[in-house]
């Protein structure tokens, strides 16, 4: 299967002081905490780099390095660590809660979208009154692997659903696919330092991860 998208979501355990500065402003003048019941939490940023099919968001709760259309998936653990790199260097990150790495792979479908629905009807389900009156479906599951876990979901697409869910101009996009869906994270125990060498093994276990899941799914439900 083909990778077309990979993401990377560092968690805070608090708010980023980046955009706090109005509440530290204001006690810093006035000596005292805002008189606000709720404090007052600047929004966050988006940065879209067009021309490496690249987009970074910086806001209260979380950082996110998202990559489409990637070389290779050593491309992909490079990027992420760099660009959380320089976003740590110019804004300090808080400390982290869930570090999460999500990636869409795709194989194209020589056969209709109906035809490829059935195809799994037969492969996933027992004949019911709910599969055989489907006209679409979508399987998920949850995995562990080490410290963390996995949601999966797969199931047919075509290619006017995806390209809705993309940022980038989808490239030689098949009219009909197989859509695997890897959402792999780590929940910390307690809120951890920012660690690029944390953030980098993370990264790699989940891309290593997410390409034998997509070996084997392809393997065991497209191949023939």
């Amino acid at each position: 299967m083909d990778l077309i998208k990979f993401f990377v979501e560092l968690r805070y355990s608090e708010s980023h002081k980046l955009f706090r500065v109005y509440e530290q402003l204001y006690t810093s003048l006035a000596g005292k905490s805002t008189p606000e019941k709720q404090p007052i939490v600047l929004p966050g940023f988006g940065l879209h780099v067009q021309e490496r099919k690249m987009r970074v968001l910086v806001d209260p709760e979380r950082s996110v390095v998202d990559l489409e259309y990637v070389p290779n998936t050593g491309y992909c653990l490079d990027t992420v660590v760099q660009g959380f790199r320089r976003i740590n260097e110019l804004a300090p990150l808080p400390p982290l809660a869930r570090l999460g790495a999500r990636s869409w792979w795709i194989k194209p479908s020589p056969i209709t979208f109906e035809q490829l629905v059935s195809k799994y009807k037969e492969k996933l389900f027992k004949s019911s009154f709910l599969s055989e009156n489907s006209v679409d479906i979508g399987v998920s599951f949850i995995l562990k692997h080490q410290e963390c876990k996995a949601n999966i979901n797969f199931g047919p697409m075509e290619m006017a659903q995806i390209r809705d869910m993309l940022f980038s101009k989808p490239e030689n996009m098949p009219p009909v696919l197989t859509f695997l869906d890897i959402d792999y994270y780590l929940v910390t125990r307690k809120g951890s330092e920012f660690s690029e060498k944390e953030v980098r093994d993370f990264t790699k276990n989940a891309l290593d991860f997410a390409k034998q899941q997509s070996e084997k799914f392809e393997t065991y439900f497209i191949g023939e």
